[in-house]
């Protein structure tokens, strides 16, 4: 959303995923302009795989190169329409976009499997090749000029993004002969979940434990070092990306046109199964060949337990910060104990050697020391030392008046989360002029998720009355000069009772 302070709404909203009709607010003008299936869930979850299974049958192409076009026009779009001064800065954001991920990065990932079906065919193993899509820079343009129409007649929401997607189908329909077309990016998932199918006849959506997704993470390799540093994240991190997918994940029903698969007991023991499952949901027709074709390519990797990758100490970490999480999709005790981890993993040894907070997700550095703007709805992983007993939260807000007109106000509400769900612990109000607002916390209004000898780890979540989203906008109202940013910064925290 760009250039507009809008009321926050609910970010999944399961009661809407059932049947995919429900379409909010307004009607979608045109539904024919639409992706035929959507491929999403987990990073490291099986998404490529997924979409390479579809790619086996005659009558289905699916881009597996993640376009990311959802979450990027969600972000520019999602809640209400973009003004017209505005476009030129969403058409610069949506062509980098596509020219990054379906031009650039798509003729390295093209050039790197064909040298490694080489090197393997040299060896006398045969690796099947399938059709990629690698956009030159007409293509490129030529989509960025159909989703910025899309911005200009004013659709967000919903209908903006099916149309986006309508529009990729028909950029790729110029290269294959398909008749069926799938994008596949993990991301997809968060749109779904919010919005529904966003038009498609079927969503394929992929789930995987958080011991595993966490090891794949780490020890992804793409032969690009910048590329790997995107995948391997901070622990703290990666436990807040968890949440956030098991999250939309969860919200979801399944049905015969929204399968939820797991990476293991579908995707990997039963590819052939499951490769016809998704055939049927999108309405292709049965072609045993395609199935066992693409079965054949699924090939089981003998590995160590997931969670023996990590110490005992950051088994703990993701223990007991993603057991709600992981619990809604079926990884509570029971699952784990099944696969050898039969006991809670030790936490005694995990050392908290000050008071700090870590981002799990929502909180953007600055780049201004430890600042962090605040977008949506933000989670924090808070440590205290045993003397510790309270903090101040402080945020620092600055929103021009055409963005916040004087005498509206808006909100931060600070939630502590424990194994009992979320408790309110206090509020601040923010402003349009330039000012600070603090909340104070008590520690022992709610429980530890994580406790021993050294100290405590608690979960804490921020949530505005609004969407503040960290971008630059053109200051349209005398406050500022040229560019002025609209947000709310959240400055580093005070704690009592103890040192820093």
């Amino acid at each position: 959303m760009l250039g507009f302070l809008a009321p926050r709404r609910q970010l999944f909203q399961p009661h809407r995923i059932a049947d995919g009709m429900d379409r909010g607010q307004h009607k979608l003008r045109n539904l024919g302009m639409a992706m035929d299936f959507l491929v999403g869930g987990l990073p490291r979850g099986g998404t490529t795989i997924t979409a390479d299974l579809f790619n086996f049958h005659p009558n289905t192409f699916c881009l597996a190169q993640e376009s990311q076009i959802l979450p990027l026009c969600a972000g520019l779009g999602d809640i209400a329409p973009v003004a017209p001064q505005h476009l030129p800065t969403v058409r610069d954001f949506v062509r980098r976009q596509i020219d990054v991920v379906l031009r650039v990065s798509a003729g390295h990932n093209v050039a790197g499997e064909e040298h490694a079906a080489a090197q393997a065919e040299k060896m006398g193993v045969k690796i099947a090749r399938r059709q990629r899509l690698v956009f030159d820079e007409a293509r490129v343009n030529r989509l960025t000029d159909s989703i910025v129409a899309l911005f200009a007649q004013g659709l967000y929401g919903e209908e903006l993004l099916t149309q986006c997607m309508g529009e990729l189908r028909n950029e790729i329909k110029q290269s294959v002969s398909a008749e069926f077309i799938g994008e596949k990016s993990p991301s997809n998932v968060l749109s779904i979940a919010r919005f529904g199918l966003l038009g498609a006849k079927a969503a394929v959506i992929m789930k995987r434990e958080p011991y595993a997704f966490m090891r794949s993470m780490r020890q992804v390799d793409t032969g690009n070092e910048g590329l790997n540093a995107a995948f391997r994240k901070p622990l703290w991190e990666m436990i807040g990306l968890y949440r956030v997918y098991a999250g939309a994940i969860a919200s979801l029903t399944p049905a015969e046109t929204l399968i939820v698969g797991d990476y293991y007991s579908d995707l990997i023991d039963a590819p052939a199964t499951f490769a016809e499952k998704m055939f049927n949901a999108v309405g292709l027709s049965v072609d045993p060949e395609a199935i066992a074709a693409a079965a054949a390519t699924v090939r089981r990797q003998t590995m160590s337990p997931s969670w023996e990758s990590f110490t005992l100490a950051e088994q703990a970490l993701i223990w007991r910060l993603t057991a709600d999480a992981r619990g809604r999709l079926g990884y509570d005790a029971a699952y784990f104990n099944e696969k050898g981890l039969s006991v809670e993993p030790d936490f005694s040894g995990y050392d908290i050697d000050s008071n700090r907070v870590h981002v799990l997700s929502g909180l953007l550095p600055t780049g201004q020391a430890d600042n962090l703007w605040l977008d949506e709805e933000g989670w924090l992983a808070v440590e205290t030392k045993p003397e510790c007993k309270a903090m101040t939260l402080r945020f620092w807000a600055n929103f021009p008046h055409s963005v916040l007109p004087p005498g509206e106000l808006a909100t931060i509400e600070a939630f502590g989360f424990d194994e009992t769900g979320e408790k309110l612990l206090g509020s601040c109000t923010l402003g349009g002029a330039k000012h600070t607002a603090t909340i104070p916390v008590t520690l022992d209004d709610f429980a530890p998720l994580l406790e021993n000898k050294s100290g405590a780890v608690r979960m804490l979540i921020l949530r505005p009355s609004h969407s503040f989203r960290p971008v630059n906008l053109p200051a349209s109202d005398g406050i500022g000069v040229g560019f002025v940013r609209v947000s709310a910064m959240m400055l580093p925290p005070t704690f009592e009772g103890s040192a820093q």
